[in-house]
């Protein structure tokens, strides 16, 4: 499918498809799910906030103050989350989202730092976001990231992993794995590769550059994007679509398409805990927080 730019007209939504012509949907005529008026909102993990409303899960991110960076025990959350929903008959689809002005900013750096200190740190903190990743790969139920403002590191990572990315108008990507003298794992390079194709995964880690939006999607780091900010409009015609679908039909599809990414925790994220442990990652981080506070991320 190619990539999609949704602007929004008074009466209409246009589907623009680079390289094509816009399709318009009448806004009186889009389906939207049903909305519960007390949607069930429980906290899965202090910084996490999960909302099940109609066989919706959606986890949002709530760190807002530091950016939604994500800790070693978030990124534990949410693999061990997002696997239980998976398995659950009353479940149709699982979204992510970030409360704030970002949708996530990349992994911690005072944990990424502590996870520097030994070998054994280093292959508990990597195998822990490469569960996570597969967790989110290996989903029955469709999966959507809903991103927006900043997504940096780990945050593009948690997004690469789901089946849908939608992104809102301030949208921007960044993988300053380089940068910072981290080797991604296997699971990020093979959904980078998937998505973007290999020369642009190239450029994108060896560069660490920041894309706006227009370029995230025009490049297939974002499916559709909401360029009036109505990113929520967008989710529930993206969410109407898929409860017309086959459940089973989806998850055997999604099964097929991702026989190419590596099933092995452990081997997919040795290289990554390698050069935590003995490469540059911690002297690059040291400096890095040394730095006056920003919400550290990576």
């Amino acid at each position: 499918m190619r990539a999609m730019r949704v602007s929004d007209t008074d009466t209409a939504t246009v589907l623009r498809v680079p390289g094509g012509r816009g399709r318009r949907f009448d806004r009186g005529a889009r389906p939207r799910p049903e909305v519960r008026t007390r949607p069930d909102v429980t906290m899965i993990h202090p910084h996490i906030d999960e909302d099940l409303t109609d066989g919706v899960a959606v986890l949002q991110l709530d760190r807002p103050r530091r950016r939604n960076a994500l800790t070693h025990s978030m990124w534990l959350a949410l693999g061990q989350r997002i696997g239980e929903l998976g398995q659950r008959s009353d479940v149709t689809a699982v979204v992510l989202r970030g409360r704030g002005v970002n949708f996530s900013a990349g992994a911690d750096l005072d944990e990424v730092h502590e996870a520097t200190r030994s070998e054994g740190a280093a292959a508990r903190y990597c195998r822990t976001i490469v569960d996570t990743l597969q967790a989110l790969v290996r989903c029955p139920v469709p999966t959507i990231a809903v991103v927006h403002g900043q997504v940096s590191g780990g945050g593009v990572e948690l997004a690469l992993a789901t089946d849908i990315r939608l992104g809102a108008a301030d949208t921007s990507m960044q993988l300053p794995m380089a940068r910072l003298g981290v080797i991604p794992d296997a699971v990020t390079i093979a959904l980078l590769n998937r998505s973007v194709g290999p020369g642009l995964s190239r450029w994108l880690l060896l560069t660490g550059r920041t894309i706006d939006a227009g370029r995230c999607l025009d490049v297939g780091l974002l499916h559709e994007l909401a360029t009036d900010g109505s990113v929520d409009d967008l989710l529930a015609t993206v969410l109407a679509e898929l409860s017309r679908a086959s459940r089973t039909a989806m998850a055997g599809i999604k099964l097929h398409l991702d026989r190419e990414v590596p099933a092995d925790s452990s081997s997919a994220a040795a290289e990554m805990a390698w050069s935590f442990a003995y490469g540059d990652v911690a002297a690059t981080v040291g400096r890095l927080r040394a730095r006056p506070a920003r919400g550290g991320r990576l």
